[in-house]
C-alpha cells in the first residue's frame, strides 16, 4: 500500500513536504494548522509528538548530512503557542506555590501572619 503524497507529510532524510507543490521545510503552514487544530485541547501531547519527530529529524541529520544547518528548535516546536493562559477569575497576586504544590522560596520567607504578635 503506497503513502498518499497529497497529505503534508515529511520526506526523509531532507524533512521537506511530500505534498504535491508545497515542499516547504516540514511542518510546513498547511499542516502547522491542522496540527493546531487538532491538538487545540492537548498542546502537551502536541509538542511531545513534535519533540518525536524533531528528534528523528536530527537522527536523519547526523546519519545523511546534507550540508544545510537546520535550526531543530523553532522549526518543530517554536511555532507552537503556549497551552494555559491566564483566565479572567484567576488572581493576579502570584501563587506561593510553585511546580508540585511546593511552597516557593518568596513564601517562606515571608513571615506567617500567626508569628506576627
Amino acid at each position: 500500500m503506497s503513502e498518499s503524497t497529497n497529505m503534508h507529510v515529511p520526506s526523509r532524510p531532507d524533512w521537506n513536504c511530500k505534498a504535491p507543490g508545497c515542499g516547504e521545510p516540514w511542518p510546513c503552514s498547511t499542516e502547522k494548522a491542522a496540527l493546531l487544530e487538532t491538538f487545540k485541547h492537548a498542546r502537551l501531547t502536541l509538542r511531545m509528538y513534535l519533540a518525536s519527530q524533531m528528534q528523528e529529524a536530527i537522527n536523519d541529520a547526523v546519519r545523511f548530512p546534507m550540508g544545510v544547518d537546520i535550526e531543530f528548535w523553532p522549526r518543530f516546536l517554536g511555532w507552537v503557542p503556549p497551552s494555559m493562559r491566564p483566565s479572567a477569575s484567576s488572581p493576579e497576586k502570584p501563587s506561593e506555590h510553585g511546580p508540585a504544590g511546593r511552597r516557593t522560596d518568596a513564601a517562606r520567607e515571608r513571615p506567617s501572619r500567626s508569628s506576627a504578635a
